[in-house]
């Protein structure tokens, strides 16, 4: 199910909370998030940073509802350098990433300023329903977008929301 994109601006202010925290996204089982830079970005730009697929994840250190990891130190000796990755590069470049099964956040930028786009997707039927709703307005978004393929249109079937509406 396409969630939506979320347009953000991430300045050099210096501030390490929410999503600057390494963290899993815990609406679903699967998140695919695809990240589209609207500026350069570079390793001071504050980089949509992970833990990458191949290095053991330390799950252990996340914790709370929204599962923030708060002990730097302890994800420092956890992961080294090595066993992460950035997305780095100029205007237009993209990232894809599964957000529930890969540690994640964005660095916190120290000169310049991020613009970027996050295009969400969840599973048809996610495991947390009420936090998996659409980030638009579905009748409009279909009015303008014409005419859909049938697979399309079940990328916009919000069924599983509609309860907590």
């Amino acid at each position: 199910t396409y969630r939506g994109v979320l347009a953000r601006l991430d300045m050099p202010d210096g501030t390490v909370r929410e999503t600057r925290l390494w963290h899993l996204d815990q609406e679903d089982s699967r998140i695919l998030k695809i990240v589209v830079y609207l500026s350069d970005v570079y390793d001071d730009g504050g980089p949509f940073e992970y833990v990458r697929a191949s290095f053991s994840q330390p799950r252990h250190l996340a914790h709370g509802s929204k599962k923030r990891v708060h002990n730097e130190e302890a994800f420092d000796l956890a992961v080294p350098p090595e066993g992460r990755g950035a997305v780095v590069g100029p205007r237009g470049t993209v990232g894809f990433v599964d957000t529930c099964r890969i540690l994640h956040r964005g660095r916190v930028p120290v000169s310049g300023t991020r613009a970027s786009l996050f295009f969400a997707y969840n599973s048809r039927w996610p495991m947390r329903p009420s936090h998996c709703g659409p980030m638009f307005i579905v009748d409009n978004f279909k009015t303008a977008a014409g005419n859909l393929t049938p697979r399309q249109t079940a990328a916009l079937d919000f069924r599983y929301y509609r309860r907590f509406e």
